[in-house]
């Protein structure tokens, strides 16, 4: 058996120190570690070359190489025969069912250990444990006391206490979780993913990925109020109204990636950032006045101005009041106003096509070149270069469904202007859930029942968002739909927006001459000839 999961453990100096019992890691200290000081980036004499600080920025690179999306980084590790330098050699795990002094020593082959330093290439850690906490929770642990042998948890060759105090009025150590996590993708509707090879290899990435985020143990405590080790601090976007949006980060648009897209985008989630950061501060992160930290407070100090905001749940719950670990003063104490919410323009949007064809012309055939050879290459060559030095049809087609994508989530998410709805009878986000399904290059026409399983919403909000959508009000605009002549098999109504109708000659000769090529070619080998539109199910 192999694990892929690994870490570098870093110690950073020269951060001053601090007078507590918890000052002293039992569990981290006895850690092999790699040591940088802080002296070393802010000297005058300081060098931003220098070799560990180096390292350590390229380390960090890898923690966040997503795959196929980021490059990997090569890290070298220290092994060797001296087990004061190999990085391995009593290595702590913050595993709760390790007991006495058990831990785990890689079986290193003999050709591994000559190697000085050894290189490895990683990717993204997040996919196979986006959320350490647990290294964090154990470095915070004490000791356990003498004689409760009955009670001890154990991790490597270290007897720690059997779990952090987690009551408000003794709690004195914490886990803060910060998850700028996006919210979960639409549930595919059924039929997909498809169950051949590529469609399953092409989504079992991802799913392992948001496995990997998930950690009910760690959730569950941090969303209980009553406990006070676990906090979780996740992106909210409260507007005036009291109504939290729907979307939270700007980044989560296209999964996460979004950042990449426009530094607007960027600029919104750090302003963003901001301000839930310092409501967490006023609201959350708070203790009782019979808490021993709360109770250092000298006399002097005036409590009541540093009193943490009660929200609405601890006002129903008659929940005691609170302090704020750590107030907030001077100008941090002044309100992070709420960023408006960023919207692409259409100039911008262009600019970004064009940009992602000059990333494929430049990408697309060197990979090709890469993997394939003789008269195979020649063809697939002319197929994804532009015209005059192709003919671009694989070109065509992958620009063209990359922009639908990325126009999808951008409507979806009311981040792209010209999109703009009117007031009425229908929810905005409603009709814009619609709109992107519309706008998925996956079909070209969908039918009601096709469209309610891809938004989640039900059939009659379905049928007053495609009224509303066919009115008056949606003439001549971005998002007015289109009813196609025709329906599908079972006689249902088909849809798509106005601006993807198809052009009169594609549907034209399949409307009306699609049995003369299935005469001719037979039903399998018409669709060579003649492209039927791709709808939902039961087709057309």
């Amino acid at each position: 058996m192999i694990s892929h999961g690994d870490r570098v453990h870093y110690a950073v100096t020269g951060l001053g120190t601090w007078n507590s019992k918890n000052s002293k890691s039992a569990f981290a200290d006895q850690d092999q570690k790699r040591t940088i000081d802080a002296q070393w980036l802010v000297t005058p004499s300081s060098d931003p070359t220098e070799p560990n600080w180096k390292d350590y920025a390229v380390c960090a690179l890898a923690s966040a190489a997503f795959p196929v999306g980021l490059a990997p980084r090569l890290i070298g590790a220290t092994l060797g025969t001296d087990p004061k330098r190999d990085e391995y050699e009593g290595r702590r795990l913050p595993v709760d069912s390790l007991h006495g002094e058990l831990t785990i020593c890689p079986s290193w082959l003999p050709d591994v250990r000559s190697e000085e330093p050894f290189w490895f290439t990683t990717a993204d850690g997040g996919i196979i444990d986006n959320d350490p906490f647990e290294y964090a929770r154990f470095s915070i642990k004490n000791r356990a006391p003498p004689g409760d042998s009955d009670t001890l948890e154990a991790s490597a060759t270290l007897i720690l206490e059997d779990h952090l105090p987690s009551a408000l009025d003794e709690v004195d150590r914490a886990v803060i979780m910060i998850s700028p996590f996006p919210e979960p993708n639409p549930i595919a509707p059924e039929g997909q993913p498809a169950s051949d090879v590529v469609s399953i290899l092409s989504t079992l990435l991802p799913a392992l990925i948001d496995q990997a985020r998930f950690k009910p143990s760690e959730i569950i405590l941090a969303a209980d109020p009553k406990h006070g080790s676990r906090y979780l601090i996740g992106p909210s976007r409260v507007t005036s109204n009291g109504k939290e949006q729907r979307y939270g980060i700007a980044s989560g648009l296209l999964s996460g990636f979004g950042g990449f897209v426009a530094r607007l985008f960027r600029d919104h989630d750090y302003q963003l950032g901001r301000r839930n950061c310092q409501r967490f501060l006023q609201m959350t992160f708070a203790l009782p006045a019979d808490n021993d930290i709360i109770k250092s407070w000298q006399a002097s100090v005036n409590k009541t101005e540093f009193k943490s905001i009660q929200t609405d749940a601890d006002k129903r719950r008659n929940a005691p009041e609170a302090y704020c670990i750590i107030p907030l003063c001077g100008t941090a104490k002044a309100e992070v106003v709420l960023p408006a919410w960023p919207r692409l323009s259409q100039a911008r949007f262009d600019a970004l096509q064009k940009r992602i064809a000059e990333r494929f012309d430049g990408v697309g055939p060197r990979l090709l070149a890469q993997n394939v050879t003789g008269l195979l290459w020649i063809l697939l060559s002319l197929a994804v270069r532009p015209f005059p030095r192709g003919i671009g049809l694989i070109r065509g087609k992958v620009l063209n469904f990359v922009q639908a994508y990325i126009q999808a989530d951008l409507v979806r998410r009311d981040m792209i202007e010209g999109w703009e709805l009117p007031s009425g009878s229908v929810v905005g986000d409603d009709v814009r859930l619609v709109l992107a399904e519309l706008i998925n290059p996956s079909y070209d026409l969908r039918n009601i029942s096709g469209l309610s399983k891809a938004t989640g919403l039900d059939r009659t909000t379905m049928e007053a968002v495609l009224t509303f959508c066919q009115g008056p009000a949606a003439s001549g605009k971005n998002f007015e739909v289109w009813r196609a002549p025709w329906t599908d098999k079972d006689a249902g109504a088909l849809y798509t927006l106005t601006s993807r109708k198809p052009a009169w000659y594609r549907w034209f000769w399949w409307r009306y001459f699609n049995w003369l090529f299935n005469w001719v070619f037979g039903r399998d080998r018409a669709g060579t000839w003649v492209s039927k539109p791709v709808a939902d199910k039961p087709g057309v």
